[in-house]
């Protein structure tokens, strides 16, 4: 039994993935990345370090929907979805949607694996939907915000 929670180590693995994003790699880009929530990231609040580049990608836990616990509640297996956000800026580039939806394609790409790796601490990774939007403090992003789920055994005893 693991003293942190099992779901870290399915974020560690998102963020290794997502860390394969880089155009040395042969993707469209070379990304930040954060965990954490974009708006945050941005925030005025936050201004005072140093500035981050564009494109941005922050993820974070969205929900966590434990099913199938064993008896006692010993260990259960969870359903975690996961928001993985992708920033872009709209006053550097001429085509922001264009930039938009390749650093889009990026994150979907780097989020393939083998789902028989039985060394993986999560299974059955999932793309769901992915709206796009403006953050409506103006600032000079658009984003899209990419939900996965994946399924993880916490262990509790």
């Amino acid at each position: 039994m693991n003293k942190t929670s099992d779901i870290l180590e399915g974020l560690d693995f998102i963020k290794s993935r997502l860390e394969t994003i880089s155009t040395a790699n042969g993707y469209n880009h070379s990304p930040n990345i954060k965990r954490g929530w974009l708006e945050f990231i941005f925030s005025n609040k936050n201004r005072h370090r140093e500035p981050i580049a564009f494109p941005v990608i922050a993820y974070r836990p969205k929900t966590s929907a434990p099913q199938n616990a064993t008896a006692g509640n010993e260990s259960l297996i969870d359903v975690v979805t996961v928001h993985i956000d992708g920033a872009v800026s709209v006053k550097d580039s001429e085509d922001s949607v264009t930039d938009l939806l390749n650093l889009l394609k990026d994150v979907r790409r780097s989020l393939v694996f083998d789902p028989e790796n039985q060394r993986l601490k999560i299974s059955d990774l999932t793309i769901q939907d992915c709206p796009f939007d403006t953050p409506e403090s103006g600032d000079d992003y658009a984003f899209f915000s990419q939900a996965i789920s994946f399924r993880v055994t916490e262990q509790y005893a």
